[in-house]
């Protein structure tokens, strides 16, 4: 199957129409993640999951687009760990209930949580946009970066 998401003809029908969720690890200033989700909707269905209330929850539920909150909290410290693996299983039973076809996540920790659920999940196009590499300064997540970045199918380094 291909899959094609973006097109400069929005009217053109032999476009799939995919069901696309973004996951991002903030509630607040990424407008330009809402700008890529908007230019999707016009040949897509687009949602997000969001870690908390914010401004961008109207923002984006303006544009006609669905919102749900999650918690995106990964537990760095061992003894977290029950609490990652129930957030992964709850936004996994999110994505596989919802079957999206690409699951798009960004900023840490969200990018571990969404990472495993939608591998979890059988998503057949899981992708990271990372916003540089300097997250890759701390060890820790080098170390989970070793062990799951093989689950992405797709990653897009962005800037402004």
């Amino acid at each position: 199957m291909q899959h094609v998401l973006t097109s400069s003809k929005a009217s053109d029908s032999s476009i799939e129409s995919l069901n696309i969720l973004f996951v991002c690890g903030s509630s607040d200033g990424v407008n330009w993640l809402i700008e890529a989700a908007v230019r999707l909707k016009r040949t897509h269905r687009v949602s997000f999951v969001l870690p908390a209330p914010g401004s961008m929850v109207e923002l984006i539920q303006s544009h006609g687009m669905k919102v749900e909150i999650f918690s995106l909290d990964v537990g760095y410290l061992p003894e977290n760990f029950d609490r990652l693996a129930k957030n992964v299983d709850l936004l996994a039973t999110h994505i596989r209930e919802n079957r999206y076809d690409v699951v798009q996540y960004c900023l840490y920790p969200a990018t571990v949580v969404a990472r495993l659920a939608s591998f979890q999940a059988g998503v057949p196009v899981r992708m990271q946009w990372t916003m540089g590499p300097y997250y890759m300064d701390s060890w820790p997540i080098r170390l989970v970066e070793a062990f799951t970045c093989w689950m992405d199918t797709t990653i897009v380094a962005t800037s402004e």
